[in-house]
């Protein structure tokens, strides 16, 4: 089976070029993957049905994970926020340096929080293979900077790893920022509709 994971970026010398080459790597490969969890005790289906409903699954789970962020964004749960990444995880923020490790990305988000509103998220794109998740996520959100708002909308790339007690943690995210806008303070910023249980 194919070691994604060993593909990741690295505290050594991480680049967003490694990050896309491993969620290529893990769509290319997903088909192939079902059909190993099919051969392995998953009974009369279809390697595609198994892939289908394996997908669902973990797309259900995290959009979850994504309604949990959210929700520590909203009431500035910097810890909170923090734990749904791994504990070696990258962040690349759209405006800042490449963080790793839950320290640097909870001091990012500490400074980040207090000057934002409320984030809504939406998939776009998902591919789950065994314990490995890929998904494009469209981010929205609004930046205070004194008597206006500044909207952020992001298309952003996350690849996920699921942990031995079945939960999912953020391993690599890329910030990618699409439109930025500014607006009075008493506007509402430009966002798409939450889709986070898709």
């Amino acid at each position: 089976m194919l070691h994604i994971a060993a593909l990741l970026p690295t505290p050594a010398a991480p680049t967003p070029r490694v990050l896309a080459v491993a969620a290529g790597l893990l769509l290319c490969h997903a088909p192939a993957l079902s059909a190993q969890r099919d051969i392995f005790g998953m009974g009369g289906s279809s390697a595609a049905e198994v892939r289908r409903q394996f997908e669902a699954e973990a797309r259900q789970q995290v959009s979850a994970l994504l309604v949990d962020y959210e929700s520590a964004w909203g009431s500035r749960d910097v810890a909170a926020l923090a734990r749904l990444y791994a504990a070696n995880a990258t962040l690349y923020p759209a405006e800042s340096p490449m963080l790793t490790g839950r320290a640097e990305i909870e001091d990012y988000f500490r400074a980040l929080l207090p000057a934002v509103e409320p984030l809504r998220t939406r998939i776009i794109e998902f591919r789950a293979s065994g314990d490995m998740a890929f998904t494009t996520v469209q981010v929205s959100y609004a930046v205070r900077e004194g008597a206006a708002q500044r909207g952020v909308a992001n298309t952003d790339v996350f690849i996920l790893r699921r942990g031995t007690t079945g939960s999912w943690s953020i391993v690599s995210h890329l910030a990618r920022p699409e439109t930025v806008a500014a607006s009075p303070a008493a506007g509402r910023p430009p966002a798409e509709p939450s889709d986070t249980a898709q």
